[in-house]
């Protein structure tokens, strides 16, 4: 009785297994990958310094080299502002006037990002603490970005001594 018991079950077993036909079966399963929006600005992690020398009404700290990215279709803007004119250290009101020059030093593609405004100046004699260059993309694509902070003075002998100080704030926004 039990050699018999075991036929029935493995009979029973092969007729409740999946059964199919033909060799072009198919079956499908989907995947997604999702790539988050990406967009980045990265100023050099120390401060600038020169210095004026005797007789030059200006001078600019060597470039600075910023690295922006942006994923975005249609590209990104990036503007460097100064966030006032230079002013003495140990007294705010004695200013002097601020220019920004900005270069693309090198793109991951070329033709991507391109100089809109090169260059620009404060005129604190008149109110306008503000500078800003910009550089925009028209696609996505990364760069890295030279920008030069001049300090700009009409006569050297009438400036009083000590350290001047301005802060360009780098802002990068999806076109």
């Amino acid at each position: 009785m039990p050699p018999r018991f075991f036929m029935v079950f493995v009979t029973a077993l092969v007729f409740t297994a999946p059964y199919t036909v033909g060799p072009n079966t198919k079956s499908k399963q989907s995947f997604t990958i999702h790539v988050p929006p990406r967009i980045s600005i990265t100023a050099p992690s120390a401060g600038a310094e020169a210095e004026l020398l005797p007789g030059q009404t200006q001078v600019e700290v060597a470039p600075q080299t910023w690295s922006i990215a942006a994923n975005s279709r249609s590209g990104a803007t990036v503007q460097f502002t100064t966030e006032q004119s230079f002013h003495l250290a140990s007294n705010d009101a004695i200013r002097r006037d601020a220019q920004l020059k900005v270069a693309i030093l090198n793109q991951n593609t070329p033709l991507v990002w391109e100089v809109t405004q090169a260059q620009a100046t404060t005129a604190y004699q008149v109110g306008q603490e503000a500078a800003t260059v910009q550089v925009r993309s028209s696609r996505p694509g990364s760069a890295v970005i030279g920008l030069t902070v001049g300090f700009l003075e009409r006569d050297s002998t009438s400036t009083p001594p000590g350290d001047y100080v301005t802060t360009v704030v780098g802002t990068i926004t999806a076109n």
